[in-house]
This record gives structure tokens, C-alpha cells and sequence, in this order.
């Protein structure tokens, strides 16, 4: 019987200096795990912009994602945001909750089953004429999204990992 002899010369050199690249990577912008976050904070974005209710589009146009580095201290911990700018649409908790109409309040349809007030605070001795009824988007699109978000982040940081360490561009 013979044998086969051979010699594998394999330096690991490379493979630490990539696999470094992810663990070390709190100088690279944008990191990896921040690729992945925003992947995930993109999913919720969708579920949240799929569920506002449409009456004028005020509200959908207000909907945003951003990474917030105020709230992001290291390439480890990344947070983006996503919700409603209030200052864009400042009726955002009306819309999902609903509200009363007071007296003194003119209610004015504006069509599409749509409804806005004008005028008339609510006073201490004032009573309810009308209650408009909310519809909830923001709950229910987070929860809707959750896993998915999850999933998406860990695909998307396991594909980028899996990119550096094949000596691919991250990304």
C-alpha cells in the first residue's frame, strides 16, 4: 500500500486581519452591525409607512428612519429611530388614538370621510358633542415588524461578516 504525503503552508495572518476588521471596528464608518441596524430600522420603516392612515398624506409624508448619533455611543451599540415627526404632523397621536370634539370646536369635513376642527379649546366646564375615533398604526406596525427586523439584522450583519472575512467589500 502506498502513501500520499503532502504539506499544507497556511499563515492565518490574513484571516485574523479580516476577522479583526469585525470585531475591532469601532473606527469604521459606517460599521457593520450599523449596516444591519439600519437594514432592520428599514423593515420597520415599511410596516410603519404601510399602516398610517391616508386621509391627506400629511401624516405618511411624516414618517421617518434616521441614525442618531446622540444615542449611538460606539460601533457596538447603533440606534436609529423611527416614528412620526410631530413637527411635520403634529395631529400624529389624534390620528392613532382619536380625540373629542368640545364645544366651541367647528368640525369641518374635508372629504374621504375626513374631518379637522378649528377653534375652541377644551375648558374645565365644557362637554364632549363628538368623538372621533383613532386608528392605531404605530403599535401595530412594530409589532407587525419586530421579527422581521430581527431577522433582516442578523442576515444582514451574518452576510457583511461573512463578505470581510471572504475578503469582499463590506457592504
Amino acid at each position: 500500500m502506498s502513501t500520499v504525503n503532502f504539506t499544507v503552508d497556511f499563515s492565518a495572518d490574513d484571516l485574523v486581519k479580516r476577522l479583526k476588521a469585525i470585531t475591532d471596528e469601532p473606527n469604521a464608518k459606517p460599521s457593520i452591525l450599523g449596516k444591519a441596524v439600519a437594514a432592520g430600522a428599514k423593515v420597520v420603516y415599511d410596516e410603519l409607512h404601510r399602516r398610517v392612515p391616508v386621509k391627506s398624506g400629511l401624516l405618511k409624508g411624516a414618517v421617518y428612519r434616521y441614525f442618531d448619533p446622540d444615542i449611538s455611543p460606539s460601533a457596538q451599540n447603533i440606534n436609529y429611530r423611527v416614528g412620526v415627526n410631530i413637527s411635520k404632523a403634529p395631529h400624529w397621536w389624534l390620528a392613532g388614538h382619536g380625540h373629542n370634539v368640545y364645544e366651541g370646536q367647528v368640525i369641518y369635513h374635508i372629504g374621504g370621510g375626513e374631518f379637522r376642527t378649528r377653534g375652541g379649546k377644551k375648558r374645565k366646564n365644557s362637554r364632549a358633542i363628538r368623538h372621533i375615533k383613532g386608528n392605531p398604526y404605530l403599535e401595530p406596525a412594530w409589532d407587525a415588524s419586530r421579527d422581521a427586523a430581527m431577522k433582516t439584522i442578523r442576515e444582514t450583519y451574518t452576510r457583511i461578516a461573512i463578505e470581510v472575512i471572504n475578503g469582499k467589500s463590506a457592504g
